[in-house]
């Protein structure tokens, strides 16, 4: 499968590994946990986010420019990977011209907006109940910390796309509809 974790995790480690590391593990299996929602890089996360399905609350919010994702039951506020996720994300949010001149309110005259480098990447796989299997994970690029709700179990928390309006409006009319197709996924009541 071309779009599965392994296939993906395998595939990144091979387009942004540097050549020793390449080299050094060439022969070997990189290993992960294939039920964590979350793979930790040493300078990046992979969100791996499940969608329509009834175990699963995920969902997108705000048209498809936000994303719920709930953390593992064994993760807390203080876990190591969860410190990472709330730094990286913090560091990736939205950020207006306005609340770079100071004014901090989330809106600008213009109405534009920037955003800084995210190291969070948000891969989405949705369940097909006709069939009773998984669509292939799809990236839909970069994240930015919206909140969370401190304390919870499992962990809750709200994230920006950051890449909504390149996803939205992409060249490739395939991205576009794939996007409208999994930015629709309701939660499974």
């Amino acid at each position: 499968e071309h779009a599965g974790k392994e296939h993906i995790i395998h595939h990144s480690f091979s387009l942004a590994a540097p050549v020793t590391d390449r080299q050094r593990l060439s022969n070997t299996k990189l290993s992960f946990n294939k039920y964590s929602g979350v793979q930790d890089w040493n300078n990046a996360i992979f969100l791996w986010v499940n969608l329509n399905t009834g175990d699963s609350p995920n969902e997108f919010l705000e048209g498809g420019r936000q994303i719920t994702w709930f953390g593992g039951s064994r993760m807390r506020d203080d876990s190591p990977v969860i410190v990472k996720l709330v730094k990286f994300g913090k560091e990736g949010r939205m950020v207006t011209k306005k609340d770079d001149e100071g004014g901090g309110d989330g809106t600008s005259d213009s109405g534009t907006s920037d955003c800084v480098s995210s190291n969070i990447v948000l891969w989405c796989r949705r369940h097909q109940p006709e069939i009773k299997k998984f669509t292939p994970y799809v990236c839909f690029g970069r994240l930015g910390y919206r909140s969370h709700v401190i304390g919870s179990n499992p962990l809750s928390f709200v994230w920006d796309l950051l890449d909504y309006d390149g996803l939205k409006c992409h060249g490739d009319l395939a991205v576009r509809e794939n996007f409208e197709l999994f930015s629709k996924c309701e939660k499974m009541v």
